[in-house]
């Protein structure tokens, strides 16, 4: 059994291709021992928000989840395809998000830097490379394309 948290869907517009993913929480267990007692984790989707469209030449986006199961180590990110197509896989290190460079004339003595949110800094994080995020999106036309994340232990 795997705990995890899956997206969908792809949304054909007149005129307009977009990735659709939408989030549907599906939990079993995978970070966590499975007792007969016992909830497995959640994990928790902040981006992309619930049906997020992208446009066909939008850059593949930032996902952003957190796992409320403190064991997980990695993270396998699966997309499905409803008409069939072979599906798209990945491993995520799931780093934590941080700020990016700061310009050094951007910073005064009467402003302060950049800093992340308490729920932001708990957050893992995955961008799809450009050749997978080629594939979904080429993939997902005109259909449902799902996406699931599933958090892994050192162990397993």
């Amino acid at each position: 059994m795997e705990r995890c948290n899956v997206f969908g869907g792809f949304l054909t517009l007149p005129g307009v291709r977009a990735l659709t993913l939408g989030a549907v929480i599906v939990l079993a267990a995978a970070a966590q021992p499975a007792t007969q007692h016992a909830k497995p984790a959640a994990i928790t989707v902040d981006y992309p928000v619930d049906r997020s469209i992208f446009p066909p030449e939008f850059p593949a986006p930032l996902f952003l989840w957190r796992d409320a199961a403190v064991s997980a180590t990695s993270w396998r990110i699966d997309v499905t395809f409803s008409d069939g197509s072979a599906p798209v896989s990945a491993q995520a290190a799931g780093e934590r998000m941080r700020t990016g460079e700061i310009d050094p004339r951007a910073v005064a003595a009467t402003n302060a830097l950049p800093k992340v949110t308490r729920q932001q800094a708990a957050a893992r994080t995955w961008r799809p490379e450009p050749a997978t995020w080629a594939a979904i999106k080429r993939q997902s036309a005109g259909g449902l394309a799902t996406v699931r994340i599933t958090g892994n232990t050192a162990s397993g």
